[in-house]
């Protein structure tokens, strides 16, 4: 990481720990071993991409973030679930318009379990115990 992002990430940490009260209050500032391990963790980020995550993510949530929550940025960030690498995605496109179009045909209940469910309707209706359900019906119904 270098120094113009890691003096970005300090300064957004520290807006974090000024926003979030209740965080600051049970868990305490962060020391040298927090906020080394943010930079290690953003330590590909440029200091604009660490600003704006952070930004979107004070003005977003109510919680202190975590490293995956500026990784993968706010809920009405459309590449959330997505990488930012244009070709991949690109890549992703074309590979669903390989994929089939979903068929949407039906399959009905087989006759034998339709049977079965009718006589288990009757026998419920008519306060029927189980033991004497299995009597009279071979099955293999688990209780």
């Amino acid at each position: 990481m270098d120094e113009s992002a890691y003096k970005q990430l300090l300064i957004c940490l520290k807006k974090c720990e000024l926003n979030y009260h209740a965080h600051t209050r049970e868990f305490g500032k962060l020391g040298k071993m927090e906020i080394q391990f943010w930079a290690e963790s953003l330590e590909d980020y440029k200091a604009d991409k660490i600003n704006r995550a952070f930004t979107d993510h004070i003005k977003e949530s109510s919680f202190f973030p975590t490293v995956k929550d500026i990784r993968q940025g706010t809920l009405t960030n459309p590449k959330r679930k997505a990488c930012e690498d244009n070709l991949y995605l690109s890549k992703l496109e074309e590979d669903r318009k390989l994929l089939p179009a979903p068929q949407n045909k039906s399959i009905g209940m087989p006759d034998n379990m339709k049977n079965m469910l009718y006589k288990l309707q009757k026998a419920v209706k008519t306060n029927q115990s189980l033991e004497d359900f299995r009597a009279e019906n071979t099955t293999t119904i688990p209780d």
